[in-house]
């Protein structure tokens, strides 16, 4: 297989943008409107987000990020504090979380 060089990548790019009317190169065509959608769900949420998809309190998250890692009390999912006031929350890791609370709880009943 040979490689293109960057010239004729480069060449190929100004020939596919040429006007057809002779008239040098197209400007290029600008898409107004809402951003498709892809079919893939997100990867992260925003806390009102991930509080939805735990069916939570925003307050009750917000309290679990003020809690710290460090704290003996019960400790909410990761999060990504990406700004003062910008929180995200992966879905895996919201997932994990209900899934560890789940165990813990089949634990504890299992006990009693």
């Amino acid at each position: 297989m040979q490689h293109e060089t960057c010239a004729a990548v480069n060449a190929m790019n100004v020939a596919e943008n040429l006007d057809p009317a002779g008239g040098g190169m197209q400007k290029p065509r600008r898409v107004r409107g809402k951003a498709k959608r892809s079919a893939e769900p997100p990867r992260t949420l925003r806390a009102r987000s991930a509080a939805q998809y735990l069916d939570l309190s925003e307050a009750t998250l917000y309290r679990y990020r003020a809690m710290g890692p460090d704290d003996p009390g019960d400790h909410g999912p990761a999060f990504i504090r990406v700004s003062h006031n910008v929180v995200l929350y992966e879905v895996s890791a919201l997932d994990d979380w209900l899934d560890a609370r789940k165990l813990a709880m089949i634990e504890r009943n299992a006990r009693s």
